[in-house]
């Protein structure tokens, strides 16, 4: 006995028709008479009384139908549950997040998921963004939240921008430049700059623009850290560049300038490895941090 047998009966004794229980079945009439004469023989019993004039149940027949029509109700409310449990997202992803953002919210995005999907377990690893290429490669993560890497850091990945941010100099209230409106990158030849250590973009950034300048930086400070990096700045020890919303989320009392030349932006992209499958969990994260965030339209890097 199977279900499907099962369910012939049921659609036998509601149409009183071989023909027409077939044609609701989707199989031939031969195959489905087959199959009810199958069950009756493994019953030991006669299911259907069959007249000239129209097919009947037995007795047994109406019994069996009784049944039958429970268990293929017992299996619809199983087929419902188990749809109802497929339809909550389970399962765990990784992001790897940039120390920098900028206007990236990530605990907010982070926080949003988490009330739309609470069973997905979140994982969050900060790194600089060319050490989180590396790991998107080696399928350490799957996601990550990076700055704008040069082309070996991009080789295999899929990068979306999602944000953009000017990189804005920043200095102590008491620092002679405090006042200005902009600065070009040639009168900071002197200063001591509070760098990001390296492989940072911002690093290697700034260090493109003083070298454009005609000079090498000083970098008396090191940090990986946005907000020492702030703090640094705000008790005289030297200047520093941050993006622009890094520096109003801190609410320091740092001073911030527009560079006049060249004027720099900070780009955030969305990186995953190309054509690797994602489990469930990090493809409907991917899905709605892109939503939310996708800086006019996809714009996807090419790799070298």
């Amino acid at each position: 006995m199977d279900l499907r047998q099962l369910s012939y009966v049921v659609l036998l004794s509601e149409e009183r028709n071989f023909t027409r229980a077939a044609a609701r079945a989707n199989v031939a009439q031969p195959a489905l008479s087959r199959q009810i004469q199958k069950l009756e023989r493994e019953l030991g019993v006669s299911l259907v009384d069959r007249t000239t004039r129209r097919v009947a149940l037995t007795d047994d027949g109406l019994v069996l139908v009784g049944h039958a029509r429970r268990v293929l109700a017992e299996l619809d409310a199983i087929r419902v549950s188990m749809d109802s449990s497929a339809a909550v997202l389970r399962g765990r992803a990784t992001l790897g997040v940039t120390p920098t953002p900028g206007p990236v919210d990530v605990p907010r995005l982070l926080a949003a998921f988490n009330e739309r999907h609470p069973q997905v377990e979140l994982a969050v690893r900060e790194d600089l963004s060319a050490r989180l290429t590396d790991q998107l490669r080696a399928d350490e993560i799957d996601l990550a939240f990076v700055s704008a890497v040069g082309a070996p850091q991009r080789r295999g990945l899929e990068l979306t921008r999602v944000a953009e941010d000017p990189l804005l100099l920043v200095v102590s209230p008491t620092h002679h430049l405090a006042r200005a409106t902009s600065v070009r990158m040639s009168e900071l030849r002197d200063e001591s700059f509070i760098m990001f250590r390296a492989p940072s973009t911002i690093r290697t950034m700034i260090v493109q623009a003083c070298e454009a300048a005609g000079f090498v930086p000083r970098d008396q400070f090191e940090t990986s850290d946005p907000w020492q990096a702030m703090r640094l700045a705000d008790a005289g020890l030297g200047i520093a560049f941050l993006p622009q919303h890094d520096i109003e989320q801190r609410q320091q009392s740092v001073a911030s300038v527009r560079l006049q030349d060249p004027s720099m932006r900070y780009e955030v992209f969305l990186a995953r490895r190309e054509a690797r499958q994602l489990s469930p969990a990090a493809a409907q994260l991917m899905r709605e941090a892109l939503d939310s965030l996708t800086f006019e339209g996809p714009l996807r890097r090419p790799t070298p």
